[in-house]
């Protein structure tokens, strides 16, 4: 007779294929909650991944990532050498389709989810379909599975450019369909747990392995950075260049992808005290930002920043960064670790508290503490467990 122990044991090295129906494009140069997951979920069996559908029509500053969407669809799925594993031997299998770009409309839904299934081929089931965008309602009739996951990391309705009510009516057909829900802020737990019976919280994780604890800087002029999508809907640029004027002894370092058009950004970029470095993986942390005294939030005023929990606090805290920005209500669970601002007086005065923070102990450990609780490593285990007991109910249920 097997104990309880050896179950569990065995339970947890059955694999578990998945569908990953991303939210971003494979090689973006900021990685969302869909590529990281995807990364990692090789240790627990196969991946696909599909490269997302549009939420919006395309516009003028979509056009590089047109380019490269076509680049890819013309080629063949890969998988993908620079994230194979020892234990599994390949990484994702990566599907790049033709789309429909444009609004979810219900015809658009459907033609989307035709266009990739074609490309991902054979329709075995899997063992779940993991949905992270409401532009893949579709695709639950198009791929079976035994589990289907919807997984909400922000308010997808209050994106740029988005049509909200019809995102939210196809966010409202993954949800009915789903049989788990995942959800990386509050607002969006108390939102969704509204409309289903079995959500989740899982706030955004960090990469605690990769990121440690930054020395005390040494140098005698105060930087101040923000890493991240240097987009409209992600920084307040008026907010920003307000700040670097008012505080001309700190330097702003901005780290990212501008996905901006150059008149935006320009003014910002021209000031003496504030220099783009480009986009960076977390591996180029340790050296970009060794001298960084806080890391700033400079987030619009927007109905999308209360939903989220931005996935750079989690590394800021890692770091041991003192973060700078305002408290939403995706953020009260780590109010705590923030110097709150809003205006730019509140900005710079913060600046100056948080430079003080950087270089107490107290504060360093209270953050990396906070890291840890978040891990990648942990976060993933806690998500396969699930996982692997909603399977193993749905087996158990002769009618699910």
């Amino acid at each position: 007779m097997t104990s309880g122990i050896g179950q569990s044991r065995a339970a947890r090295i059955e694999p578990i294929d998945i569908l990953v129906a991303a939210s971003g494009d494979w090689r973006a140069q900021t990685p969302v909650n869909s590529q990281e997951i995807a990364r990692r979920w090789v240790a627990y069996g196969r991946v696909d991944y599909l490269e997302p559908a549009p939420l919006r029509a395309p516009s003028w500053s979509d056009r590089e990532r047109v380019v490269r969407r076509i680049g890819r669809v013309l080629g063949r799925s890969v998988v993908d050498a620079e994230v194979a594993r020892p234990a599994m031997g390949a990484g994702p299998t990566v599907h790049a389709p033709w789309y429909v770009p444009w609004h979810p409309t219900p015809l658009v839904l459907r033609a989307n989810a035709s266009l990739a299934r074609r490309r991902v081929g054979r329709t075995r089931q899997r063992d779940v379909l993991w949905v992270f965008t409401p532009a893949f309602a579709g695709c639950v009739d198009a791929f079976p599975a035994k589990l289907v996951v919807y997984h909400a990391v922000d308010d997808y309705a209050a994106n740029p450019g988005v049509r909200p009510i019809l995102v939210r009516r196809a966010e409202d057909r993954i949800v009915s369909r789903a049989d788990v829900v995942f959800v990386s802020s509050r607002p969006l737990l108390e939102r969704l747990s509204a409309k289903h019976r079995d959500v989740h919280l899982f706030e955004n994780a960090t990469d605690t392995d990769l990121l440690r604890p930054l020395p005390i800087p040494s140098g005698s002029t105060r930087k101040a950075v923000y890493v991240g999508n240097v987009a409209p809907h992600k920084v307040d640029f008026e907010l920003l260049r307000e700040v670097a004027q008012r505080s001309p002894e700190w330097e702003i370092l901005i780290i990212g992808p501008v996905q901006a058009e150059d008149g935006v950004v320009s003014p910002l970029f021209r000031l003496p005290n504030v220099r783009h470095l480009g986009p960076a993986t977390r591996a180029d942390f340790a050296s970009l930002l060794a001298e960084a005294d806080v890391a700033l939030l400079p987030l619009p005023k927007n109905t999308l920043r209360e939903s989220s929990f931005p996935m750079k606090v989690a590394d800021y805290f890692a770091l041991g960064l003192p973060v700078v920005g305002p408290i939403t209500a995706g953020l009260t669970s780590v109010r705590n670790l923030i110097s709150e601002a809003e205006t730019a007086e509140e900005f710079v005065a913060a600046m100056e508290e948080g430079a003080g923070l950087r270089r107490d102990g107290r504060y360093v450990a209270a953050a990396r503490r906070e890291a840890e609780a978040r891990s990648w490593g942990r976060r993933m285990e806690d998500i396969r467990a699930l996982l692997a007991s909603r399977l193993g109910d749905r087996a158990a249920t002769p009618s699910a």
